[in-house]
Formats: structure tokens, C-alpha cells, sequence
């Protein structure tokens, strides 16, 4: 990291973060990890990548901070296996090359173990967890504790530390003032006004992460298992957050003001200089790498968040507002359920009316008929409405017709291939040319269609297919069927009683091959 990309991280991370923004001061932000460590989580052997370096995080915290390869081996290869029953010492190797290159280990040569400039075995290796890769896996294990245990702290627990911070800070103040200048004092000065700066960032993120739960939840359709996280964190804000939020704020709104006098000014400021200078004397191995911050910029920072209108009573009023929205999707929700059980309810009682009749009839049988087939005709806006409109009323039921002049929509291109399609005319054909001398001409050259007796449920569907050869495409499909039909008077039922269709009765002459 260069002295500009220090500069412009500072600024991104002080109070000046709203200017380095539009200063495009973001993508500094992946200076975090000084390599790609990230890249394991996405990779497609990240199991294997997260069990290897959660064993190495568990041999570091029982102070096993470079384990051998063959003890690391043995440390993971039960958990591998559990995995993947396939895992070889092969694929070990493989994986801790990978993560050495990706900056989430070190490879260190064991020189007790080398034996000669020809001995290369593995075994002659440590490995050492970076920093970065310890930062990611202590932050998944954060994470995953934050889902499953859910929202669990208090912010009244933090805003009661906020108090007790400058109640200690202000007595630690009180004996610098008075000449005990002791390293110890200054330090815990700085180390509670810093803690005061974090606490703030804390209370403020779990405020607006309930925020944003809630209009979520008032954004997207609705969720009973969402609105009960809601719910019990509403209940918990409610009846022990804000009983006591307003009593602290201007306690601590009080303590913060009387540490904003000069003279308390003055002595966090020589505070703040003698725990530079300590920290000039301490090695570089041992030494912080981020500057101490001003404190006066800390001390002005706290003072528009607790102030009567400040940030700590606008989150407060927005998650009002917020929890307005969640309680109106609940009432919409229910009386939907209600206009929903209503027309249930008519419903069934319209059909028992309806299969009370039996066989008389009833002029309100056509009326309510007619009204349940309109019912499939309304037009309804099929955009989702917003959390606080109301839907449009359905448009009246109408038939759109195509106005004069329309043309009509192409066809769409064919999905088979000019031989596939050429292939399946002709088995179909093929399979209506067996219908014909099957059933119809029976052996004959001329046979009337009223004299076929074509019955069953199949004949008048191979009956159309034989009139739409000879109507489509100039009848050219017809030859190919082997026949000619010549007209006559009078029609024909094709088919049986339940599925027939009446058709003009014709000559079906068959045309033999010489």
C-alpha cells in the first residue's frame, strides 16, 4: 500500500468517508487482504479448502501456530475423508499449493529436518495460517453465529457500557488533570474513547439492519416466517428498548458535552501525545499499523448522534415508521384472508343451491351459469401492486376482437429439419393410407362414404384428416393417399353416438398403380 492509497483509505474510513466516496475511493476497500484469499470461498474445491484451513485455525488456538506437514496431514485427513472418502495425500499437497498461492498460508522449510541439498520430501515443511486467512474464517464463524443465534445483544446493553466508559473516562481525566500522569492512564483514556466510537457503529448497525428486515419484509410478498422474526424483535424494541433509550441518551448526551470542555479537551489531546510516544518506543513487530485517531474528531462525532435530534432518536423514528408499514401489510393481509373466506363461503352455499334444484329448472341456474363463465373473462393488472397502493379494480369484462385491416401474426419458424419434417409427413400419411384401405375401401375400387359405416371414436378425426388433404394445397395430398373423392347428394354421420360428426357424403375412389 502506497502513501496515496493510505491517504485515500483513512479518509474513506473517517469522517470524510461521504466526499472519498465521490472521490472514487471505494475499491480501496479491497486493500483489506493483501491477497486473493477470497477466491477459496467460490472455488470449486471449497470444502476441501475451508476443512484444511479450519484444522490449521483449530491447531492455532491450541497454540500450534506451524504444524509439519505430516502432523497437519494427520490433523485433517479424518475430516477430509468424512468428506470425501477419495482424499489422498496427493490432493493434500495439491490443496496447500493452492492456498499458498492464494496468500492464505505460508510454506516455511523445517531446516532440522533436511539431511542433504537432495533431500526435497514434504515432510521438511511448516505452514502457517496468514493473516487474512485467520480474518475470513474468524469473520464466517461470526457470521454463522449471528444466523443462527439471531439478533441476541441488546443495544441497551451497549448504550449502558457507553455510560459507564464516560464515567471512567471522565474520572481518568479528572487525575491527569491533577499531575498523576501514569502511561497506564493515558492509555485507558484513548483505548474507552475509542470504545465509545465503536459502540456508536454497533448500535447504529443493528438498528438499521431491524430496518431493513422490516421493509423487507413490507417490499416482498408476504412471509409468516419472516413476519415472526419481526415480530419478536418488534415485541423485545417495544416493550425494553425504548423504556429506557430516552432516559440514556440524555445521560449520555450530558457526560458527552461535559467532556467536550476545553479542559477535558486538553487533557485527551496530552493523553493522546504520550501514547504516541510509547507507542514510537514499542518494536515495530509489536506496534499497531493504523494511526492513532484525533480526539477531538472522536469527541465530535458522538455528539450529533445522541443529541435530541440527532442519529440515535432519527433511527428510533424511522423504525417507527417502518414497523406503520409492517402492521399495514398485516391488516391488508387479513382482510384479504376475510374478503377470501367471504367469497368461499358464497360459493358454497351458491352450490348447494344449485345441487338442490335437481331436475326442475330455475331461471337463477342460467343467471348464476352465465355470471361463473364471465368470471374467467376479467382482465386483472398482473404487476405486483406496491406495499402501500391499493390493486386496481378489475377492467370490465369484454372479448377483444382484431380490428379491421389486422394482419395476422407469422408463423413461427420450424423447430425439425426439412428432412424431419418430410419424414414425419410421410409416416403420417403412410398411416392414414392403411386407415383408408383398412376401413374404408376394404378392397374395393369405389365405395360411398355413407355405405363405409366408419363408427368408433377414431373415425371421424382420420375422416377430417382425409378432408383437409384434399382441401390444402390444392389437394395435392390426396394422390398420395392413393384415392379420389367425387361428390354426392346427401349427408352422412362418420363416428359413433357420443363422438360423430355430420359430413357430406361422398365417392371414395381408389386410384391403383398400373
Amino acid at each position: 500500500m502506497d502513501e496515496q492509497q493510505r491517504a485515500g483509505s483513512v479518509r474513506l474510513l473517517g469522517t470524510s468517508r461521504e466526499e472519498a466516496f465521490d472521490d472514487g475511493a471505494a475499491p480501496l476497500l479491497r486493500l483489506a487482504f493483501s491477497a486473493p484469499v477470497t477466491a477459496l470461498l467460490t472455488a470449486e474445491r471449497a470444502d476441501a479448502y475451508l476443512t484444511l484451513l479450519y484444522g490449521m485455525l483449530i491447531m492455532r488456538r491450541s497454540h500450534e501456530l506451524e504444524p509439519l506437514h505430516e502432523d497437519l496431514y494427520r490433523r485433517v485427513i479424518r475430516a477430509q475423508n468424512a468428506r470425501d472418502p477419495g482424499y489422498s495425500m496427493e490432493s493434500f499437497a495439491q490443496d496447500l499449493a493452492q492456498l499458498a498461492d492464494w496468500g492464505a498460508l505460508e510454506r516455511m522449510a523445517e531446516t532440522l529436518r533436511i539431511r542433504g541439498y537432495r533431500d526435497n520430501r514434504r515432510e521438511r515443511f511448516r505452514y502457517r495460517l496468514t493473516e487474512d486467512a485467520v480474518a475470513l474464517l474468524e469473520w464466517l464463524e461470526a457470521r454463522l453465529m449471528a444466523r443462527l443465534q439471531g439478533r441476541l445483544r441488546d443495544s441497551r446493553d451497549r448504550l449502558t457500557d457507553v455510560l459507564g466508559h464516560l464515567r471512567e473516562t471522565l474520572r481518568l481525566l479528572d487525575e491527569w488533570r491533577r499531575g498523576e500522569h501514569e502511561p497506564e492512564r493515558a492509555r485507558r483514556a484513548i483505548y474507552l474513547l475509542s470504545a465509545l466510537d465503536d459502540a456508536v457503529h454497533d448500535i447504529s448497525a443493528e438498528l438499521l439492519d431491524f430496518r431493513a428486515g422490516m421493509l423487507g419484509f413490507a417490499a416482498r410478498p408476504y412471509d409468516p416466517v419472516a413476519l415472526r422474526e419481526v415480530l419478536d424483535w418488534l415485541e423485545r424494541y417495544v416493550s425494553v428498548y425504548l423504556a429506557r433509550v430516552e432516559a440514556l441518551r440524555a445521560d449520555i448526551l450530558g457526560r458527552v458535552e461535559v467532556l467536550a470542555q476545553p479542559r477535558y479537551r486538553r487533557a485527551l489531546a496530552e493523553c493522546r501525545d504520550a501514547l504516541a510516544t510509547e507507542l514510537s518506543l514499542t518494536p515495530r513487530e509489536l506496534r499497531a499499523s493504523a494511526p492513532l485517531r484525533s480526539t477531538d474528531e472522536l469527541l465530535d462525532a458522538q455528539t450529533p448522534f445522541f443529541a435530541a435530534a440527532g442519529g440515535l432518536a432519527q433511527l428510533c423514528q424511522r423504525i417507527d415508521d417502518s414497523a406503520r408499514a409492517v402492521l399495514r401489510k398485516m391488516h391488508r393481509h387479513l382482510r384479504d384472508l376475510e374478503r377470501r373466506s367471504a367469497r368461499l363461503l358464497d360459493l358454497r352455499a351458491r352450490l348447494a343451491e344449485v345441487a338442490a334444484q335437481g331436475a326442475a329448472s330455475d331461471p337463477r341456474l342460467a343467471v348464476f351459469t352465465r355470471a361463473l363463465v364471465g368470471s374467467a373473462h376479467l382482465r386483472l393488472d398482473r404487476r405486483a401492486p406496491l406495499a402501500d397502493a391499493r390493486a386496481l379494480p378489475p377492467l370490465p369484462r369484454t372479448h377483444k376482437a382484431s380490428p379491421p385491416g389486422a394482419t395476422s401474426r407469422p408463423l413461427r419458424p420450424k423447430s425439425l429439419a426439412a428432412e424431419e419434417a418430410r419424414a414425419l409427413r410421410a409416416k403420417r400419411e403412410a398411416e392414414l393410407r392403411g386407415w383408408l384401405e383398412a376401413h374404408v375401401l376394404q378392397g374395393r375400387d369405389r365405395v360411398a362414404l355413407s355405405r363405409a359405416q366408419l363408427a368408433g371414436p377414431e373415425a371421424p378425426r382420420r375422416w377430417l384428416d382425409v378432408v383437409r388433404a384434399q382441401l390444402l394445397a390444392g389437394g395435392r395430398g390426396l394422390p398420395r393417399l392413393g384415392v379420389s373423392i367425387q361428390a354426392r347428394e346427401g349427408t352422412t354421420h362418420v363416428g359413433g353416438p357420443e363422438v360423430g360428426i355430420e359430413a357430406p357424403d361422398c365417392d371414395i375412389v381408389a386410384r391403383r398403380q398400373p
